[in-house]
């Protein structure tokens, strides 16, 4: 809602603007089917429709350009095929904390994301303070995949009781 309420307040004398960033410009998946619900609700109310909200596996969704109407769009897919269509400019999200089973950790998020954006795209990501530090294969990753591939445009922290009751401390990155 923040996204779009920025592009209404940027193109205020447009109204057309809004309605093609709603229409083809924002897209959401979350696993949980309240969240899903609450994000569909909290949009009808506001008279924005339900827009490209779905419930499912993000890890198991891609992004895949597509052209709707003239303007350039996306559609969510369920195919490997898809991956790397790169049909996101921006992406923020808050991965799922404290998954310690394969493939959920957050990074599998967080490289999940960079693999569907476009080149020159934005990510940002709240994530524990562990996928910073962590050894092993999160270290892999964050040395061979994050920072080699990428630029990490900032690093912040949050304060541990913003998140109660998980007890995480938390990071905001832009990769």
């Amino acid at each position: 809602m923040a996204a779009l309420d920025y592009v209404r307040s940027k193109f205020a004398l447009n109204a057309q603007q809004p309605e093609k960033f709603k229409l083809h410009g924002l897209f959401g998946v979350d696993q949980d089917p309240v969240v899903t619900a609450l994000a569909i609700v909290n949009m009808i109310f506001r008279n924005d429709g339900r827009n490209h909200i779905i419930e499912g596996n993000s890890l198991a969704k891609y992004l895949q350009r597509v052209t709707i109407d003239g303007h350039p769009s996306a559609e969510v897919v369920s195919t490997q095929a898809a991956k790397g269509a790169e049909g996101a400019t921006k992406v923020l999200m808050n991965p799922p904390f404290a998954l310690r089973v394969e493939p959920e950790k957050e990074y599998h998020f967080v490289q999940h994301a960079l693999e569907q954006l476009q080149d020159g795209g934005l990510l940002f990501s709240i994530l524990p303070i562990s996928v910073m530090f962590e050894s092993g294969e999160v270290k892999e990753w964050r040395l061979n995949k994050l920072l080699a591939e990428n630029t990490l445009l900032s690093v912040m922290t949050f304060p541990p009781e913003l998140f109660y009751p998980t007890g995480n401390h938390t990071l905001g990155s832009s990769p």
